[in-house]
């Protein structure tokens, strides 16, 4: 699926529900739901079109990363596999820092480059740790998908 395909059905989505909405609790014939494909996407890229106008600058890709907030990222683990995690709000950086072993990266001064590529160095903690040993220290992850694993092949439509 594509991007625009995809936020412009959840944009679809929703305003299908509140149409729904809107005639169970007013009565009436229901709406018309008028959505181009691309709309929805420049709705959630407008902090880029903003930045664009401002400086001229066009923002370079980063892959996965922040560049407004670290860590972001999806990173590697000792088993090999990766684990999308935000720690984008302090409380949460701080959790996620003593999680790995580097109780003192979250109150570094000045604070932790966004794209930095310390986090991912070897030793930087997540190299130290398993996918499934980082649950029940408080952080909040996410697998990231594994293109070989049977379940997201079925996903994507690889049926062999």
């Amino acid at each position: 699926m594509y991007l625009a395909d995809g936020v412009a059905g959840l944009y679809g989505a929703s305003a299908a529900m509140i149409a729904l909405r809107e005639v169970e609790v007013n009565g009436g014939r229901g709406q018309v739901i008028d959505l181009p494909l691309l709309d929805p996407l420049f709705a959630i890229l407008s902090p880029q079109v903003a930045n664009y106008r401002l400086t001229g600058k066009v923002k370079p890709r980063t892959g996965s990363r922040s560049t407004n907030s670290a860590p972001r990222n999806a990173y590697i683990c000792k088993d090999g596999k990766y684990v999308g995690l935000s720690g984008a709000i302090q409380k949460m950086a701080e959790r996620l820092f003593r999680s790995i072993g580097r109780p003192s990266a979250a109150t570094r001064k000045p604070p932790v480059p966004a794209a930095g590529s310390w986090i991912t160095s070897p030793g930087c903690g997540f190299t130290k740790r398993t996918m499934l040993s980082m649950s029940g220290r408080g952080v909040k992850y996410c697998p990231a998908p594994d293109c070989g694993d049977r379940h997201f092949a079925l996903e994507a439509g690889d049926w062999r």
